[in-house]
């Protein structure tokens, strides 16, 4: 018998609360090799301003000027110290903020479906929201409303932030997979190297084409689908799916046709490629590369070291071979002493 003034279901009141009551289970997600259940379970207001604080202890550019001129290796030293702990301080502050977004977004979706189940139908709900806040917020209600019907997952994976949030809920829908089985079946990068969600999206772009040209009947490696997935610049659609099938049924070494095709950058021989993803301009793809190669130190060995674990060597191998086709029919001539002695 249920004893008064308890409450009759504990997941209810977990609905109604801003941060969780009670540790969830861990997952393979993390920031900085810290699981992001771990953080939303410890969410705490005053951590920001903690960030903060900590962080100004160790700022100090008076200490590293009056350093520069007397020892150089304390002068490096100080300067890497304060660099670590600056970047930290951003990582860890934009981890928190989008914890609590997260977490306001599900209130928000909370709040929006008592709303439209009072109205009863979904005609007048939607009705009322072009009327009280105009339709250029209905995108951003229906993302709220999207994390909300998540349910413990988006809770529990707060600082995630939204955008991957809504990644993982798409790609569930399209995989029509548990959140705990896609994350048994592919594990994903640390977040802390992935700050602006890129390889995230990156990594669900490539399962989901995985697994529709498995669901097809196409025996593709993951390998082979990250670097379609690439190629077309998001997942492969079903269309083309099916048109890679069609084809690949009228060859003899199905395998190898497959090979020859990825290989291809999706294009089987004497027909024309079939990447249907945003394209951009060669000039801007060399842009974005010089870009991302000045924002970066490419002698830092950290660095190397860690994209040495990030980086898939097909596609390099694949752009360093295009490189040198494209130099030779497009008749660049590489000046002496900038990378080439012809």
């Amino acid at each position: 018998m249920k004893k008064k003034g308890k409450s009759k279901n504990k997941s209810r009141d977990r609905d109604t609360a801003l941060i969780p009551l009670s540790p969830p289970a861990t997952s393979s997600l993390a920031v900085d090799g810290t699981s992001h259940v771990q953080i939303s379970f410890m969410a705490n207001k005053k951590y920001s301003q903690e960030i903060v604080d900590e962080t100004a202890k160790v700022y100090d550019l008076n200490k590293l000027k009056g350093l520069k001129s007397q020892d150089e290796k304390k002068f490096l030293a100080e300067g890497k110290k304060q660099v670590i702990a600056l970047w930290k301080g951003i990582q860890h502050l934009t981890v928190h903020t989008e914890m609590f977004t997260v977490t306001f977004h599900i209130a928000l979706g909370n709040v929006l479906n008592e709303v439209e189940s009072y109205f009863g139908k979904k005609s007048k709900y939607v009705r009322w929201l072009k009327e009280t806040f105009g339709s250029e917020h209905l995108r951003y209600f229906q993302h709220a409303k999207q994390l909300a019907g998540m349910g413990d997952f988006a809770r529990e994976h707060s600082s995630l932030g939204t955008n991957r949030l809504l990644e993982f809920d798409h790609f569930r829908k399209l995989t029509k997979k548990s959140f705990e089985q896609i994350l048994s079946e592919h594990p994903f990068p640390d977040t802390a190297q992935d700050m602006g969600g890129s390889l995230t999206t990156e990594h669900i772009d490539s399962i989901v084409t995985y697994h529709r040209l498995k669901e097809a009947g196409v025996d593709v490696d993951f390998d082979q689908a990250t670097l379609m997935a690439s190629y077309n610049h998001g997942s492969v659609e079903v269309r083309t799916v099916k048109k890679i099938k069609e084809r690949l049924a009228k060859e003899k070494n199905k395998k190898e046709a497959l090979e020859i095709f990825v290989m291809n950058k999706m294009a089987f021989p004497g027909e024309r490629k079939l990447i249907t993803g945003t394209k951009g301009s060669l000039n801007k793809i060399l842009a974005d590369l010089v870009a991302y190669c000045e924002k970066v130190d490419i002698n830092n060995n950290e660095w190397v070291k860690e994209q040495k674990e990030l980086l898939r060597s097909e596609i390099f191998i694949q752009a360093f071979k295009l490189m040198g086709i494209l130099k030779s029919k497009l008749d660049v001539k590489i000046p002496a002493g900038k990378g080439s002695s012809k």
